[in-house]
Parts: structure tokens; sequence; C-alpha cells
């Protein structure tokens, strides 16, 4: 989606971090897009259509961060210390200033580290604390390759505990991580890797559309026609089965987001492998 490594910035000063929160962190994967990949015909259209849903959501999760805060004030207990992590993430990613999206980040790692206090064979802690460290991420420059490997050994952790969670969220997002991060020795990103975590994360939970394009769309940028072309029947039966398990005003936004990726990857299956090569490859 994004390239990520130029000049030794953070992976665009942020590009990384907005990447993988905007469609692999969360069980709402895809509905934190504040972005959508652009079609050629009615982008003005699907952009009324998303502000609207995005305000809808703000909202919800809005509420949602509130009631996750008086229950943690009531009760530190290890479920509304790994609730207020997710909540504090998902209000996070409608912050407007990085001084508001740092502050919930931080509330949030706060909560996942004392749910992994309470609980340390629970995976939501690990998950969540890897997923608000990326939001930290998101406000710092040089400094947040500093979190990259913290992030990589909690979602690993959740990895081993909780494989499934978030429709194998850490899979998916551990995969994304090592895809789009520099390589040795500036960061921890490794093309084999990434496509391990993302292929489990599609065979642990076939029916969640985020897995499927995310696998999909690594092909691609990887110039991998023929696994993408394999791929094409899954993905689009994942989509067409999905729309009733994922229904409702939570997944609008999320839908958005993933029948424009499908849109974009067809059009680039469709115009063969030539043009999915590098200029380099090409010349």
């Amino acid at each position: 989606m994004i390239a990520i490594f130029k000049s030794w910035s953070i992976f665009e000063v942020g590009s990384l971090w907005n990447l993988i929160l905007n469609g692999a962190l969360t069980r709402r994967c895809g509905f934190f897009v504040a972005l959508l990949l652009w079609v050629s015909s009615g982008a003005s259209a699907v952009a009324e259509e998303s502000d609207s849903v995005s305000e809808k959501r703000a909202a919800h999760v809005q509420v949602s961060y509130r009631q996750s805060v008086e229950k943690f004030k009531t009760n530190q207990n290890y479920e509304a210390s790994w609730k207020l992590a997710l909540a504090c993430f998902e209000w996070a990613e409608f912050a407007n200033k990085d001084s508001d999206r740092a502050s919930l980040a931080q509330e949030g790692i706060d909560a996942a580290r004392n749910a992994i206090r309470l609980n340390p064979k629970g995976g939501e802690g690990y998950h969540y604390l890897a997923i608000n460290l990326g939001q930290l991420a998101r406000t710092r420059k040089l400094s947040a390759l500093k979190l990259v490997e913290e992030m990589e050994e909690n979602f690993l952790k959740a990895i081993e505990l909780q494989p499934k969670l978030d429709y194998a969220g850490p899979h998916r997002s551990l995969g994304l991580l090592y895809r789009d991060a520099p390589g040795w020795p500036v960061s921890v990103g490794n093309k084999g890797k990434a496509r391990v975590h993302l292929q489990t994360a599609v065979e642990l939970c076939p029916e969640f559309p985020e897995n499927q394009l995310s696998l999909l769309e690594t092909h691609l940028k990887a110039g991998d026609f023929k696994s993408a072309t394999t791929a094409m029947p899954s993905v689009e039966k994942c989509l067409n089965n999905a729309s009733k398990q994922f229904a409702g005003p939570e997944w609008e936004l999320s839908w958005q987001d993933w029948r424009a990726r499908w849109d974009k990857l067809k059009e680039k299956l469709a115009s063969g492998p030539k043009n999915l090569r590098s200029p380099k490859q090409r010349a």
C-alpha cells in the first residue's frame, strides 16, 4: 500500500504504523481506514459516504472508550484492563493531534501491561500492548524504531498463547510488520516470515476478509503473479460469504475498505504480471 523505508526515516515517518493500524491490528481491521483506496469512478461519492460512516463510528468508539474507562476505575481486573487497552487504541485512531494519540496510546499501554501482570497466560494483554505501541510509534520519528522489537516480541507471545485472537490478529499484524519494516540490520523486516504469518492467518480464520486481502496484496507486492492468481477465487468467495457474518454499522468502514482494495487488486491482476515487476526488473 505504502512505500515504507526511505533515507532512514521511520518507514516514511509513520506510514508503516498507518498501514498496520488501518488494516491489521484490530478485530475490526479495516474500519479504521482513514483513507479509502480511491477507485477511478465515484470517488467523491465514496468520500461522502466514508465521512458519514466514520463520524458515526467515531461517536460509537468514543462512548465505548468512556465506558471502558469507568469500568476500569471500578474494577481493574484482567478483562477490564485489556478492554480498556483495546478501547484506547480504537479511540486513538480518531485523534486529530499527535499529543492526543500519544496520550491515549500510553493509557492503552499501561492498561495492557496491567492485564499481562494479572494474567501472563492471556493473549489479549500482549496483543493490545503491541498495537498501542504501534499507535505511540505513529507519533514519533526515528525513535519509533526502538518500539519495533517490542512489538514483535509481544505479537509472538500473543501467537504462542492465543493465535486465533481477533481473527488471527497477532499473525496478521506480525506478518504485515515483517513485510513492510526494513530488514536486517536496520529492523525486523523479513519477507519470508511475512508470508508465513499471513498464510497462517488465512488458514486459522479464512472467513475474515482482512486476512485474505492482506495475503493477496503481499503476493502482488512481491511480484508473485502466480500465487496471487491462485488466491483470487478464495478471496472472492470469502468476500461473498462474509457479508452476513460481518454485518452492521461497526463493519461499514471495513467493507468500504475491503471492497475498494478488492477492486484495485482485480485491476492489477487483470493488467498482467509484467505490470507487477519493479522498474529495475522491467528495464
